[in-house]
């Protein structure tokens, strides 16, 4: 059976590069993670199996088989698992600009970035899949192969945000809250050594206000978000620079390499370094 394609004109893109892509069994193999986001990148993550919970600026929502996240660039992010083992594809790419939005972003900040794919699963599913091959294969023109991939996946996906980002969905509208306005103010600061009575000055309330404001909005004690946060950043460091542990500790505003490794350690499971060699796997 023949189909014949209109070819529609193709959409202003930037200059779209695959850095990296894999599948992670969250019960055996897992990247441990802690609140992250990626500063010059962004993300794609489709759920193969399993049920999750996918943490959005201190928000939790449920994930399952046929999910589609996309982060965008700067979008604070983690997955659990919740209670069984969840199996992803992940890709991160960069380059991406789409006219009037922010470089790497696909969407607006007020659409919530889990698209259920319904029918349209069996199609992402074997498309990640033939990526996640291609580049394990090491074959001379696999990373050429991989890129071409990556174009049709960035397309489909594009197809799913246009088709739900006119959703009344009241839970895809972010609350302009005052304990979102102080995490907000947290992630922008999140490297200086901010203290709970400066916070709680710039923004003209008590400390203990302050702490109960923040623990309702995004479910935990200011220095438990800001530690989150910071480990976050480091991993984000330790996958895809080759700074030492010294110059990441300083960067996530750890002055103590030492307690920054204890830190990162508890959160982590494992060591930085350790953490990177374990871990550290690009798409060149």
């Amino acid at each position: 059976m023949q189909y014949n394609l209109s070819v529609p004109a193709p959409q202003d893109l930037g200059h779209p590069h695959l850095l990296y892509a894999g599948k992670w069994e969250h019960d055996l193999c897992a990247i441990p993670r802690t609140l992250h986001s990626h500063t010059d990148s962004m993300e794609f993550v489709y759920v193969v199996s399993g049920q999750g919970i996918c943490e959005l600026g201190g928000k939790h929502h449920p994930i399952s088989s046929g999910d589609l996240i996309v982060y965008n660039s700067g979008v604070l992010h983690n997955e659990h698992l919740s209670p069984s083992a969840i199996s992803m594809y992940c890709a991160s790419a960069s380059g991406i600009q789409l006219p009037s939005l922010p470089p790497n972003c696909l969407f607006v900040d007020d659409i919530l970035p889990i698209f259920h794919l319904g029918a349209k699963s069996t199609r992402f599913h074997r498309l990640f899949d033939l990526i996640v091959q291609e580049a394990a294969s090491g074959d001379t023109r696999s990373s050429a192969v991989c890129q071409s991939l990556f174009f049709a996946l960035l397309d489909m996906t594009l197809d799913v945000i246009d088709a739900h980002q006119f959703s009344d969905d009241p839970d895809s509208k972010k609350a302009c809250s005052l304990g979102e306005r102080i995490r907000s103010y947290i992630d922008v600061h999140i490297n200086d050594k901010l203290t709970v009575p400066e916070i709680a000055r710039t923004f003209g309330i008590s400390t203990s206000y302050l702490a109960r404001v923040f623990k309702q909005t995004c479910g935990c004690s200011l220095a438990s978000y800001t530690v989150r946060r910071r480990i976050g950043e480091a991993q984000t460091l330790l996958l895809q620079t080759n700074l030492s542990i010294v110059e990441i500790s300083h960067q996530v505003g750890y002055d103590n390499q030492s307690y920054f490794t204890k830190q990162f350690t508890k959160l982590s499971g494992v060591p930085p370094l350790r953490y990177r060699k374990l871990y550290s796997t690009n798409l060149q």
